[in-house]
């Protein structure tokens, strides 16, 4: 064996016999600013809904009532009530659906609502009829028609 043939060997390596040291879990209030905040948006960002396109076309119709009678979708509207929704269902402000289409001048649609029983007597939170919400907008022939049907 040569001189210093003990230094040339491969060193051995040994397995530790520890166990691995586990990091402790931290809270959120114990992370630097900069990743509470990235952690922040991460949990209230909303994500981005679908556009609609040729494809998808029928999720974006109306899915309610009142929806439906606000943008004049008269087929969307019936079809909805003939599915079990109330004809006088009420939205959030408390106005019907024969409210938000008259409100809206759509013709066929409140002749449609009508047909379907839709009472055109009732008020919102204001207190106004389905009349008296077409009259505030200039619709006269739809004040006549809801007085005709009264």
């Amino acid at each position: 064996m040569l001189k210093g043939a003990s230094a040339q060997q491969p060193p051995q390596h040994r397995l530790s016999r520890r166990p691995p040291q586990l990091h402790p879990l931290r809270l959120p209030h114990q992370l630097p600013a900069a990743r509470r905040l990235t952690l922040q948006r991460a949990t209230t960002t909303r994500l981005p809904q679908p556009l609609p396109c040729k494809k998808n076309l029928g999720a974006a119709l109306p899915s309610t009532v009142w929806e439906a009678a606000r943008a004049g979708q008269t087929q969307q509207v019936e079809a909805l009530v003939q599915q079990g929704t109330p004809v006088d269902a009420r939205d959030p402000e408390g106005k019907t659906a024969l409210m938000l289409a008259a409100m809206n001048g759509h013709t066929a649609t409140v002749q449609r609502l009508l047909a379907l029983r839709a009472n055109p007597t009732l008020v919102d939170r204001d207190g106004l009829t389905a009349a008296q919400l077409a009259a505030q907008r200039g619709h006269t022939r739809l004040v006549e028609l809801l007085e005709a049907a009264r």
